[in-house]
């Protein structure tokens, strides 16, 4: 029977060899007649598809040794161990499936379906099951005909576009040049005319659109009486007609009786008009507004945007979303992972069930929501490892803010063994001398090598454990302070910040879009004297500058008189010589003839 099918699809897949040219026409006709030519064998050999929603309960389950080990029969009069049954999660449903483990894979029984998990879930899982009494048999899956043949003749740039299953049979020779959208895979949509349906009526089949979306009033304004539009999810798509319009009420009514209460989130396509490039791919995939959806339930609804990998939703413009569950919802953001939310513009959300908000980055897992950072100011968090259990504990390991403060859960790890605050030296160090390892004594606010009755400052280190004043990224007047070193703000306005993106109506032109509203922000207040023109050499580079030990463990010249746990003191030239008397500076270890270890307390 297959076989036959496939001989009967012949004629569609030497049409698409004609659609390079144009002749898209051609394609729809022959797979039409084609599909007409075997409708009689499908209806009579093939099992119609099935598809049940249906509340999985917290009650029920049982267990056993697989590695799925808790499940839950569905039952479904009919249905075979030789039947094929696919799950899907309605969206209010997808986080509670991803918390419990959900297995995407179900097994069929005879009279039921059976559904596995890591753990029992806490909550009713909502889920859609579509299977098909007989596998074995040809098996064109959820499609009628009448079905197919309306998704051929939409007036749709598109390689192949249709109501279920592609055909992905034959080959096609030659340069193809594609205009307007792709869509390919199962129930895939790409198209940049969009609306949004707020709320659905089944009693007189009417549908309220939702105002807030993209681009509302002019794709609205698009819309006539009998135009043809194509309602879609990231499950399937119907076909529909316009019976009359209510600009008023922001609504329309269909001809067709409305069987859409199942899923909460719907978008309409208006299948008439497509002149913007998308790109939808995979399996339920949706894509829009010059965007890109692949994987299996994507969706790219942001202007420019990319949603890729399994139920994956790339909402702001020019966003980036993959990985499992992530939804990345700012301008310019980027979620990855699983069930991450790159909730601010140019966020990054990584890890498992990581929040990002404006210009931060998250990684690990179960984060704290905590404050991002904003175009120009110092406040909120710029970047944060996440270590939380679950949703309702949830915690960070560390933290780094945008006025340059750092946080962990636990100790600071060095190799170093000393603390040390760099200094500047009296002499500037002309001849890039090395002076690791002697004795210094301060000179108000710069460094001298030690004489025996000097005050001792500390030791010139080599690698200490932490570094103070060291102002190793920019200059240190680069903004003003306080006497106290603490900054001065200043309060800033930020202007319209717009982004020039493709015209849906016209791809080869692009218009303003605004990406951030006018406001005011914090920020420090850069110095008057700061050079950008120069070059800024870090400290460590610098021979004028050296890093002193004040505490902790230093290695020292000495003259070789030293002992261990005895005491040691300045002598000439910097190096240390023994000391009869208790000092600050114990011998820990020889090193060799010239070198010694000490603790300095």
């Amino acid at each position: 029977m297959k076989f036959t099918v496939f001989e009967q699809i012949k004629k569609s897949l030497e049409s698409v060899k004609r659609y390079a040219l144009g002749e898209i026409g051609n394609v729809a006709n022959a797979t039409v007649e084609a599909v007409e030519e075997i409708a009689g064998e499908l209806n009579n050999k093939a099992d119609k598809p099935h598809y049940i929603t249906v509340v999985i309960p917290t009650e029920g389950w049982l267990s056993d040794d697989f590695d799925y080990p808790n499940y839950y029969d569905i039952v479904v009069e009919g249905i075979t161990e030789n039947d094929r049954a696919d799950i899907l999660f309605l969206p209010e449903s997808m986080k509670t499936a991803a918390e419990c483990g959900f297995c995407n894979v179900t097994e069929t029984l005879e009279g039921k379906i059976r559904v596995r998990a890591m753990s029992v879930p806490k909550k009713a899982i909502t889920t859609e099951i579509r299977f098909n009494t007989n596998c074995d048999a040809v098996n064109i899956e959820g499609v009628t005909i009448v079905e197919l043949q309306n998704g051929l003749n939409q007036k749709a740039n598109v390689l192949h576009s249709h109501s279920a299953d592609s055909i992905t049979s034959g080959t096609i020779d030659g340069n193809i040049t594609i205009s307007g959208s792709v869509s390919e895979g199962y129930v895939t949509v790409a198209n940049p005319n969009v609306l949004k349906i707020e709320t659905v009526n089944t009693s007189n089949n009417t549908i309220i659109f939702d105002t807030a979306f993209r681009n509302y009033s002019t794709t609205f304004n698009r819309l006539i009486v009998n135009m043809t539009l194509i309602f879609a999810n990231d499950i399937n798509r119907n076909i529909y007609t316009i019976k009359s319009i209510d600009i008023t009420n922001h609504s329309i009514i269909v001809n067709e009786r409305l069987s859409l209460s199942r899923r909460p989130y719907y978008i309409v396509l208006d299948m008439d008009i497509h002149r913007c490039m998308e790109h939808a791919e995979g399996s339920h995939t949706i894509a829009v507004d010059c965007s890109h959806a692949e994987g299996g339930q994507t969706i790219a609804e942001g202007s420019c945007s990319h949603a890729e990998g399994g139920q994956t939703i790339a909402e702001g413009s020019c966003s980036h979303a993959e990985g499992t569950y992530t939804t990345a919802t700012g301008f310019s953001s980027h979620a990855e992972g699983t069930d991450t939310q790159a909730k601010g513009d140019c966020s990054h959300a990584g890890g498992y069930r990581t929040i990002a908000n404006d210009y931060q980055t998250t990684i690990g897992k179960f984060n704290i929501d905590t404050m991002g950072g904003e175009e120009q100011g110092i406040t909120g968090s710029t970047f944060i490892i996440g270590n939380g259990t679950n949703n309702s504990a949830r915690s960070n390991c560390f933290r780094v803010q945008y006025d340059g403060g750092v946080y962990a859960k636990a100790a600071y790890h060095s190799s170093g063994a000393d603390y040390a605050e760099y200094f500047q030296w009296k002499d500037d160090n002309t001849n890039n001398e090395d002076r690791v390892g002697l004795f210094v004594t301060l000179d108000g606010e710069k460094i001298s090598i030690a004489k025996p009755n000097d005050d001792i400052l500390g030791i010139v280190s080599a690698c200490p454990s932490i570094c103070g004043d060291a102002n190793e990224d920019q200059w240190k007047g680069m903004y003003q302070t306080d006497i106290y070193g603490r900054p001065i703000l200043e309060e800033v306005t930020i202007p319209d910040k717009f982004i020039m993106l493709p015209d849906p109506k016209n791809p080869e032109k692009t218009i303003k879009t605004l990406i951030q509203k006018a406001h005011t922000e914090i920020r420090q207040k850069v110095n008057e004297d700061y050079d950008t023109t120069q070059q800024y050499i870090p400290r460590s580079k610098r021979p004028e500058w050296s890093a002193i030990g004040l505490l902790g463990k230093l290695v020292v010249i000495d003259d070789g008189s030293c002992i261990i746990n005895g005491y040691c003191k300045v002598g000439e030239g910097g190096i240390a010589v023994m000391s009869e008397q208790k000092t600050r500076f114990r011998v820990m270890a020889r090193l060799d003839d010239n070198h010694i270890k000490i603790l300095m307390l």
